[in-house]
């Protein structure tokens, strides 16, 4: 594993994120980082750092729920069932997402061989969360927008 500075993982990020037109204020660069470092990276980058970095997953745990809502906000109308707003959340289960995540994701996270293991069939959907609760973090609209762009 390549271990880079923090600055030149902090300029990736920045640059993943202007592919998708989010402007990151420079309070929101550390989180930046975070929301593209997968968790064996971290310990790792952590172990041989002074300047520590957190895992994506928190920031996954927020864009399940950013995702889940931007759904159900979407396919709500005023006669609709349990069971029809049920059916419409299957656009974002974990194996939907992993296909949208690897798309987007692939080359650009910052991970080790370990945290990408074919065993792990939801490694891209728990990373694509982790940029939807990011970019909610600094940009609610902006997170809906890339929503509606990818979760067709």
């Amino acid at each position: 594993m390549t271990i880079f500075p923090f600055e030149e993982l902090k300029n990736k990020a920045l640059n993943f994120y202007k592919l998708l037109s989010i402007n990151v204020p420079t309070v929101f660069e550390g989180l930046a980082v975070q929301s593209l470092t997968m968790s064996q990276f971290a310990k790792e980058y952590n172990d041989v750092n002074e300047h520590k970095i957190g895992d994506h997953r928190a920031l996954a745990t927020v864009g399940d729920s950013i995702c889940g809502s931007f759904v159900m906000l979407k396919e709500f109308k005023k006669n609709s069932t349990r069971k029809e707003l049920t059916d419409k959340k299957e656009i974002v289960t974990n194996q939907h997402l992993n296909s949208i995540g690897k798309k987007l994701l692939e080359g650009k996270l910052f991970a080790t061989n370990t945290d990408l293991q074919e065993m792990n069939k939801k490694d891209y959907a728990t990373s694509f969360e982790a940029i939807i609760g990011f970019i909610a973090l600094v940009d609610k609209k902006e997170a809906f927008r890339i929503l509606g762009e990818y979760l067709k």
